[in-house]
């Protein structure tokens, strides 16, 4: 099953002020370089970033750390997440299966992780699936979307996401990997708590 990682870079980090929180150093490196490096090592053939917000900052990191990623941008982002799906649902290839959306500020999200979301996906084999990341029973992030979700991604606009979809009742898989379905980086404070 061809899969891409996508990942959203492209929110403006508000609740940090000045500071872009996927360029902040956590544990050595920039926050978005974890998320990178885990679609890097995984299993899915394509990713693909989205930068936004500081944008020449975000594609350079890109570039050096996972540099067969493609990059698009989003002009609209200051309009919400949903703009940013959309945009990086617009950069998919055809022969695409599914996509893993990763937000860019969670860096305790593996490789492993992915793979394994993939491999459930994959045994499935259902287009109209969800296989949501979870902590225990929780549901996180990353999601993975079966093709059968394409559409209603590419048309997401505003602040909500895919918050629509994932409040439906379609069949859902959740994958537990534990804390880092739920760990994100939104304030200063987050940075200085342990892993």
């Amino acid at each position: 099953m061809k899969t891409t990682a996508l990942i959203l870079a492209a929110g403006q980090s508000r609740r940090m002020g000045k500071q872009n929180k996927l360029l902040t150093p956590w544990q050595g490196k920039p926050l978005l370089q974890y998320v990178l490096e885990a679609a890097k090592k995984s299993i899915c053939q394509h990713t693909i970033v989205v930068s936004g917000h500081q944008r020449l900052a975000v594609e350079a990191l890109t570039t050096t750390v996972h540099p067969e990623a493609r990059l698009t941008h989003n002009s609209r982002h200051s309009e919400g997440m949903g703009t940013t799906l959309a945009a990086g649902m617009a950069a998919q290839s055809d022969d695409v299966e599914a996509v893993i959306v990763l937000l860019g500020d969670m860096p305790l999200v593996t490789s492993a992780h992915l793979d394994e979301m993939h491999e459930k996906a994959a045994g499935w084999g259902d287009p109209n699936s969800l296989v949501i990341a979870s902590d225990g029973f929780a549901q996180g992030n990353p999601v993975m979307f079966g093709k059968g979700w394409f559409d209603r991604l590419a048309q997401s606009r505003g602040d909500r996401g895919a918050r629509d979809i994932l409040k439906s009742d379609a069949a859902r898989m959740l994958v537990d990997i534990g804390p880092a379905a739920r760990r994100d980086f939104d304030t200063p404070n987050a940075f200085e708590q342990k892993p």
